[in-house]
């Protein structure tokens, strides 16, 4: 029993901390600088937010096409303004992931 007892504090323990350490979806996007560029609702060096939910939201691969275009960066989307590359910034490939289920919930 108490065997079961130190499993259960030391996993609860861990839960805690890797809870505390995770970081919400608008932290990560000050973090790798999407908001350097974006806003939730105005348009600024990029797109806003919303308006990039609204182009992609009902769009069965959008979320795909949207981790595609972060990863690698492009342009003509949106005219002439250039989405950087993030592959070699964003090391934990889960981030893409939250991200853009971030982006498109706007």
């Amino acid at each position: 029993m108490k065997f079961l007892q130190s499993v259960l504090v030391t996993l609860l323990f861990f839960i805690s901390v890797s809870s505390a350490n995770a970081e919400s979806p608008d932290e990560l996007a000050q973090r790798y600088g999407c908001m350097a560029c974006h806003s939730a609702k105005e348009e600024l060096i990029g797109p806003s937010f919303k308006a990039i939910a609204d182009k992609y939201r009902s769009d069965p691969n959008g979320k795909n096409k949207l981790i595609a275009k972060l990863k690698a960066g492009g342009s003509g989307v949106w005219g002439v303004k250039v989405q950087p590359a993030y592959r070699d910034d964003i090391k934990n490939p889960q981030h893409y992931g939250v991200l853009i289920d971030w982006v498109l919930s706007h």
